[in-house]
């Protein structure tokens, strides 16, 4: 490596000689960087070395991608901070230093982002151009639902047509359009699919079925189906003739050689068709069937304890189940081919019924957003050299979890600037081929670990990232790149990694392969959606303060920390021991086991923090749960798995229903059950009965309407009396607010000032229902945010406790996806998914799930493949050659999955793991080896007699791992230790005479704490000086009203829609203006704007909307013909720097001033105009200028101008005026104690 790099080393955690070379390539490269191998500091580092290296590389063009949020944020901040240390650290060489500060200064435009939202930008730049909603929002719920509240009417509408009729099963035909049609085309189209996409793929699928029938019957060579039937006709005619064989006396025998007399030998060459033979499919169907109906007799023969004559006949016959089971499976396409062609027919129906829903709702899936991006980058010539040229460099995080679509994404955006290459959106191999030449040497920078690519649910294809190493040399240059070095596993764990992953052995001061030996990666390539673990790929030890290459470890008992926990199991004895009762169930040991080794490791100096347990799914945590509780172990969730398992959210949901639907008898009586009233069920049923009146067909019910009538049933002075009472007072004080307050406010009101919280404090027992209250208030959070109102939350809550899945949020979409919030976590164990441990490491690893095998999805009515399109599953459990071809190939790609999710796991561990699971065996007690449980041939290898063994842990000498047999316990065992906690009511009572023992003590010295100012602030925060300034002086309201209102009909309006109590006011008309303002200075047309200021109107009638459109579309015609309207415009025109709702965060005079400006451009010649919308009856510029002056030291820190060259301009709305404030010195020191 170059001298010229030495600043390099001044890093606190230089890099390693890898890790250099990484660092400082400059050719497209792949970067093969193994678990621990620092590549976040990497991809930070090269960053800085990019932007200080080369001069003309600036911070905004070079593209950063990360797979995820949490990874754009930790990369935004790693970067940021490398600079910093750079552009002040004076052993940096001077033009590099200087490079660093320029960058820095920059930093504000750099692009460094999830690849999501890289397509959302591409795809709102040319939104108009394809009919989208410009204001699209991107999430998966909404659109989801969206597509199957089309699917059933389109379903029911059509339920005569033959395809539906063939595979719905009646009397479930809602079940037919949500789990087949509508996840179809949920799953398997987006917004850039062309129309016809599915009857287009009956073509390819009658040309793969014509040739896969002639390859079968016009083979001759060896092990051929001809070779074969010849074989078995010249050993039947042989047996016939051997008088010792007596074959008359063998039933099986005598039905082949009958069956061979009435059915001969078919001309198998005469049912070769072609692809349109297809279409006569019932004529092709009885040729195809015959015939493949022969084979299948012939592979039935089982002539039992027969001659030896016979039973060559059945080891010849036996070859022809493979044929039988394919010409079958082609024959029953052929008959299907009818409905299956309806069916195609009906997608592509409802295909662009969706489509057109899609464009004018604007709700977008992740995938509609990364398709069409793809699509505009091919089709939209400006829009593909524009993002071109922004780019010198683009570096991608996680590649490993991304698809062929992305990749050709990547690929466009590389493409040399002199090229411009036509390809077509619809033919993704085309697309890369076309451009694999084309592609510029130096920009692209992936980097990934093909064994830790675990995202197939959500369409990632590690293929792609094996095929990038091809795709990416050039000549004799190999583009990969690799990190081995591991700085955070033990090196006896990177022994045992080494030996269980790829077979290899600590040989000496290195490892060599040993061949024979089981391993969970293969060391050559074999299908391309494999990992491979290869000599280069090993994983090696590196001391981190020196990084001097340490030598393996040798693995013997006192070492070993990779540790399998397996209770030995068979279906048929444990369901006989568990129906005596005797024997908890299977889960519940293995949870017994963590929690109770947790325990035993914590007792030895352990914090509960250093532990993690690993699962595949959620849908087995109530058993690990519930142990850890009966440890007093405590512990955090990665996500509640089910929002409604428990009271909090049920019972906010039931007063939050209740006020939207008063007629809800049962949310009323959920209600009065709940901690909110303290009614019990008896006492409600009590209350019902008195509130009903079921002989008037006529009634209505509602809600506390006759409470002297009600509260009469219970005695005076009687506690439920009094309960009622207070319910009623609780319900008609708070249900008004419910519907006019923002949802997060109303959750705080519950569960702080209604006590809720406090509730939850009393014990542990029922602590973790806080977390049920974070996961709530952060939906509602999103609500707000997204302007939806009370009605739509409780409706999505409805819709979520009736899909009773795990409760999740899209991006910037309150609907389902994956919502994250801030958990307190103290000193926990912490319960996640594998998936959702990636990138992280803990101390000590638990594993549930290891061992299971990876099942078929036999029960799945569908499979899909690009090249293929649909496949349906037949009815009446027939054979279809895609769906068997799809599902087995499925099946591959899943088990090759499940490797890497196992290794991913094991190398989350720093100090040591546990795989904790099942260990089969058959009625012999001997271990059944199977194909799709991957550990199976490692255990069997090392332990073959583990089930023999009486020693509670075993260790072979040689072996990664040791291995520990659960024992088997009882549920007295298991259940022996739990306590019974004291109940809640006596704890409840004891904790507030406790209370208030303390509080009324003469003895208590009461502190009062000093008044802490908030060093946090907003620049609009400003304005309450101005006006306690005016107040103090009586020159409140002395603005003027130069012009008049233009608008006099906002406020007529505004006073009208207050009468009728709806919410929406000056504050809620402010909202709508800045938003339509935005749209307009985004080049939105009138019909853009119009569609995009929608949510902010849903509470006003479609007559009120048209009136608030009217005066909207005037003002932005207004300011866009104005003098500032009409340069920024022009500025965005050119291409110049123009911001709109330009949120920064940023510290001035020690405090953190958070803040957004309405519109910022730039002049040319290093001056910026900043625009600041006022919608206010009268013009007093006095009352900004703190807040604009907060808004030039912003903008002229962040684009690194004198504060003199930025200008604040206030535009009157209501005026069409400008007030230009002028400049001054401005210190937040002296006046925020005002605030």
């Amino acid at each position: 490596m170059k001298n010229d790099y030495a600043y390099l080393d001044l890093l606190e955690h230089p890099l390693d000689d890898q890790q250099k070379k990484v660092c400082c390539s400059v050719k497209n490269a792949v970067v093969a960087a193994g678990a621990g191998s620092g590549k976040t500091q990497v991809l930070a580092t090269r960053f800085a070395w990019l932007v200080m290296e080369f001069d003309d590389i600036r911070a905004p063009a070079v593209l950063t991608l990360t797979f995820t949020k949490k990874a754009a944020a930790e990369m935004y901040a790693r970067i940021y901070k490398t600079l910093v240390f750079f552009s002040k650290n004076e052993r940096v060489p001077e033009r590099q230093r200087k490079n660093a500060a320029r960058a820095v200064s920059e930093f504000a435009d750099a692009r460094i982002q999830t690849l999501d939202s890289y397509c959302g930008a591409v795809v709102r730049q040319a939104a108009n151009r394809y009919g989208i909603r410009p204001d699209f929002t991107t999430g998966s719920t909404d659109s989801e639902r969206n597509i199957k509240n089309l699917a059933l009417p389109f379903v029911l509408k059509n339920l005569s047509r033959p395809g539906i009729r063939r595979f719905a099963e009646a009397g479930k035909v809602q079940e037919f359009s949500d789990s087949l049609v509508a996840k179809i085309i949920g799953d398997y189209t987006s917004l850039a699919t062309e129309s016809g996409r599915f009857t287009r793929s009956l073509e390819t699928q009658k040309s793969i079925i014509s040739d896969a029938w002639k390859k079968i019957v016009s083979d001759k060579t060896d092990g051929s189906l001809f070779d074969i039937v010849s074989n078995v006709l010249s050993l039947c005619n042989e047996a016939k003739s051997d008088a010792s064989c007596k074959w008359q006396k063998n039933a099986a025998a005598v039905k082949l050689f009958s069956f061979l007399e009435t059915e001969p030998l078919p001309d198998f060459a005469s049912t070769v068709f072609s692809p349109e033979d297809v279409e006569a499919s019932e004529a092709l169907y009885e040729k195809l069937f015959s015939a493949a109906n022969w084979v299948t007799v012939l592979s039935a023969f089982k002539p039992g304890n027969a001659a030896s004559s016979l039973k060559a006949i059945k080891a010849c016959t036996e070859n022809l189940a493979r044929y039988a089971d394919e010409l079958t499976s082609l024959a029953v396409y052929v008959k299907e081919f009818p409905y299956i062609k309806d069916m195609c027919s009906l997608f592509d129906e409802l295909l662009e019924l969706v489509n057109r829903q899609k464009r004018t709702s604007g709700a977008l899936t992740f995938k509609d957003v990364s398709d069409m991006a793809l699509k505009i980058l091919i089709e939209q010539k400006d829009i593909r050299n524009q993002e071109k040229a922004a780019f010198s460099k683009i570096m991608i995080d996680e590649f490993q979890d991304n698809n062929g679509r992305n990749r050709d994404l990547l690929f466009l955006l590389a493409e040399r600037l002199d090229e411009y290459t036509e390809v077509a959106s619809d033919d993704p191999a085309a697309i890369r081929k076309a451009l694999v030449p084309n592609i510029a040497g130096d920009t692209l920078f992936f980097v990934g670990d093909e064994k830790q690519s675990i995202y197939k649910f959500r369409g990632a294809d590690v293929s792609v990232f094996n095929e990038l190493k091809r795709d990416l040399a050039r000549g004799e240059d190999e583009a990969e790149l690799r990190m081995v070095y591991n700085y955070r596993s033990f090196p006896e764990l990177l022994t045992s990694f080494n030996q269980i992953f790829g077979g290899f052995y600590k040989s000496g001061d290195d490892y060599a392969h040993k061949d024979g030996t089981p391993s969970l990666f293969s060391q050559t390539q074999g299908a391309s959606y494999e990992a491979l673990y290869t000599e280069d790929t090993v994983a090696r030890y590196v001391d981190k303060s020196t990084h001097e290459r340490g030598a393996p470890i040798a693995l013997d008992k006192s070492n070993i920390r990779s540790h399998f926990a397996l209770l030995p199991y068979n279906q048929k004895d444990y369901a006989l021991e568990k129906e005596s009762g005797l024997v908890p169930d299977v889960q519940e040991q293995l949870a017994y086991y963590i929690a109770e080794k947790i325990v035993k490791m914590h007792e030895a100096g352990e914090p509960y923090a250093s532990f993690a347990v690993l699962d595949r799914s959620r849908t087995k945590r109530n058993y690990l749960k519930r142990r850890l509780e009966q440890f007093r172990i405590p512990y955090v969730l990665d996500r509640q798995i089910d929002l409604f398992a428990d009271a909090p959210a049920n019972d906010i949901y039931a007063f939050l229903r209740l006020c939207v639907y008063p007629s809800d008898m049962n949310a009323f009586a959920a209600f009065l059950c709940s901690p909110f009233a303290g009614l019990t069920e008896n006492d409600v049923k009590i209350i019902l009965a008195n509130a009903s009146d079921y002989r008037n067909k006529d009634f209505v019910f509602a809600p506390f309407s006759d409470d002297e009538k009600i509260a009469a049933v219970f005695a005076e002075g009687s506690i439920e009396r009094e309960r009622y009472i207070r319910a009623a007072d609780f319900f008609k004080t708070h249900k008004e607010r419910v519907l006019a307050e923002p949802l997060t406010k109303t959750l705080n009101t519950l569960w702080y000032d209604m006590g809720y919280r406090y509730e939850t404090m009393l014990n542990r027992a029922v602590s973790l229902f806080a977390e049920q209250y974070d996961l709530l208030f952060e939906a509602a959070r999103q609500a707000d945010a997204d302007g939806k109102d009370v009605s739509y939350f409780v409706d999505m809550l409805a819709s979520q406790k009736e899909a009773d899945k795990g409760f999740t949020f899209g991006d910037g979409d309150t609907g389902i996806g994956d919502i994250s919030y801030p958990i307190e976590k103290g000193d926990a164990v912490q319960i996640m998914t594998v998936h959702k441990s990636k990138g992280l490491q803990f101390d000590h690893v638990f594993v549930l799930g290891a061992f299971d095998n990876v099942k078929n999805d036999s029960e799945e009515k569908y499979f899909f493949s690009e090249e293929a399109g649909v496949s349906l599953k037949p009815a009446e459990g027939e054979r279809n050659y895609f769906f068997i071809k799809q599902r087995d190939e499925n099946l591959a790609k899943d088990i090759a999955e499940f490797r890497r999710l196992i290794y991913v796991a094991a190398t989350r561990a720093i100090k040591d793991y546990y795989f904790v699971g099942t260990y089969s065996y058959d009625k012999d007690h001997k271990h059944r080896v199977s194909d799709t449980s991957v550990f199976d041939p490692v255990i069997a290898y090392y332990y073959p007699d583990f089930l023999d063994s009486d020693a509670a842990v075993q260790y072979t000498s040689g072996a990664p791992f040791d291995l520990e047999r659960i024992e088997k316990k009882s549920k007295r065992e298991i259940y022996a230790s739990s306590r019974i906690p004291e109940s809640i009511d006596i704890l409840r009572k004891r904790k507030i005479r406790d209370a208030d023992v303390l509080f009324s003590s003469s003895e208590i010295d009461f502190i009062k704490m000093p008044e802490v100012l908030s060093k946090r602030i907003t620049p609009s925060s400003l304005e309450k000086l101005y006006d306690a300034e005016a107040e103090s002086t009586a020159e409140a309201g002395s603005g003027e009203s130069a012009g008049g209102d233009l608008y006099p009909e906002i406020d007529e309006l505004l006073e009208k829609l207050a009468k009728e109590n709806v919410r929406f006011g000056f504050d809620e008309f402010g909202t709508l203006v800045h938003a339509c303002l935005e749209n307009a200075m985004n080049g939105f047309d009138p019909a853009g704007i119009k569609l995009a200021s929608e949510k902010y109107m849903r509470k006003l009638s479609e007559a009120q909307q048209d009136k608030m459109n009217a005066v909207c579309e005037k003002i932005c015609a207004r300011f866009a013909a104005s003098e500032y309207g009409a340069r920024a415009l022009k500025v965005r025109e050119e291409g110049a720097w123009i911001k709109t709702e330009y949120a920064f965060k940023m510290c001035i005079d020690s405090y953190i001033v958070t803040g957004s400006i309405d519109l910022v451009f730039d002049n040319g010649g290093g001056t910026y105009t900043i625009v600041d919308y006022k919608t206010d009856h009268e013009i007093d510029p006095a009352r900004y200028y703190r807040q604009q002056a907060c808004y030039r030291k912003a903008v002229a820190t962040l684009r690194n101008v004198p504060e003199e060259n930025v200008r604040c301009v206030l535009y009157y709305v209501r005026h069409d005026e400008f007030s230009e404030i002028p400049h001054g010195d401005f210190s937040l020191k002296d006046i925020a104690t005002g605030l």
